[in-house]
């Protein structure tokens, strides 16, 4: 079966862009025109005809011939544009463009197709990068003072609600405490703020908890010190739509925040004196660097076979649909999957010491 489109010329752009210029028969075209005057046909009303029966000359006559080619053009391309994209070897990521280049009565039909693929590059040796990262050891210790800081926060805090309640009030402005309010420090008071045996066992309870969170931290800055060594070491032409996305999902949580803390979006720009624009302008660096991230990190979970736990997956995404029905599934899955698998990639990274 023979196609009824030709690929004319394929063009690799900069920013990892592919233009596809392609002809449509004027077999197929003329087909596409009956569709055309069908489709005009079932929607005009005149005097004398029931809707749908007026004949296709006088509809030729009224819209004229150019008017019935456009629209056999856009459902021509509409039938034909995946089938050429279906030909091209690399990944396509996004919405390609489609826009027709040459439209002409008795003529076969052009257009073209703009499409962003992903890129293609070369991963440095990111095993060697993590090994000279991980090897390095890291001195994760808790002082005294960092405990006692944290005692002193706790006695404060107790003492400025102990504050309100004699007040009576129920505002939530700190009121000032004095060291005459601070409650001493003794195994009863400390049993009031959790399950604790009696000093001794409260500070070290602290110490436990500081040191988990210099742990996690640590660990988070190693890994991102990581990925920053090797995007370092890797050329990348990123392509604008994932700079996009990255800066849509920045605003998306930016502004969750700000509803979070109580305002409105627009009344935090009026605050800031800034625009939207403005605002994604000043985070695209960020937005680039992210994206560059996400690339690499996919291409190392390719090169080392990493895919994330199916079970994990149909569980972790169950979760996120139980609280928000309206998300369309398989964008949740996707996510979730992106989610899994960048663990998967770190933990690998982590490994290599």
């Amino acid at each position: 079966m023979s196609k009824n489109y030709l690929i004319l010329e394929k063009t690799k752009l900069p920013g990892s862009q592919l233009e596809i210029k392609a002809e449509i028969s004027l077999n197929f075209l003329s087909i596409s025109r009956e569709k055309a005057l069908k489709k005009f046909q079932e929607k005009t009303e005149l005097p004398g005809f029931r809707k749908g029966n007026v004949p296709t000359n006088i509809i030729v006559q009224r819209l004229g011939e150019y008017t019935i080619l456009e629209e056999a053009a856009n459902i021509s391309i509409e039938e034909i544009w995946l089938d050429v994209l279906k030909e091209v070897p690399e990944r396509i990521i996004g919405s390609p463009s489609v826009s027709i280049t040459k439209l002409a009565i008795g003529n076969p039909l052009e257009f073209k197709i703009t499409a962003t693929l992903l890129p293609e590059f070369s991963l440095p040796d990111y095993i060697q990068i993590a090994k000279g990262v991980m090897s390095k050891a890291e001195d994760i210790s808790v002082t005294e003072k960092e405990i006692d800081d944290v005692v002193m926060e706790i006695r404060k805090h107790d003492a400025h609600m102990d504050i309100h309640k004699k007040s009576g009030s129920d505002s939530h402005d700190h009121a000032p405490v004095t060291k005459s309010d601070l409650p001493e420090l003794t195994d009863d008071l400390v049993k009031k703020f959790g399950d604790f045996k009696d000093i001794s066992d409260f500070k070290e309870k602290i110490r436990q908890n500081l040191l988990e969170d210099k742990t996690h931290r640590t660990r988070e800055k190693k890994r991102m010190s990581v990925l920053e060594a090797i995007i370092e070491k890797t050329s990348i032409d990123v392509p604008q739509i994932l700079v996009d996305d990255e800066l849509a999902k920045m605003t998306a949580r930016f502004k969750d925040d700000v509803m979070r803390a109580g305002l409105t979006f627009e009344n935090y720009l009026t605050t800031v004196k800034k625009t939207e624009e403005e605002i994604k302008k000043e985070w695209k660096p960020l937005a680039e660097k992210n994206a560059r991230v996400q690339l690499v990190v996919n291409q190392i979970a390719v090169e080392e076979k990493l895919l994330p736990d199916s079970a994990r997956l149909e569980s972790e995404a169950s979760k996120i649909m139980e609280q928000h029905s309206d998300a369309d599934p398989s964008r949740v899955r996707m996510f979730v999957a992106m989610q899994l698998t960048n663990e998967k990639v770190l933990e690998f990274l982590e490994k290599q010491k």
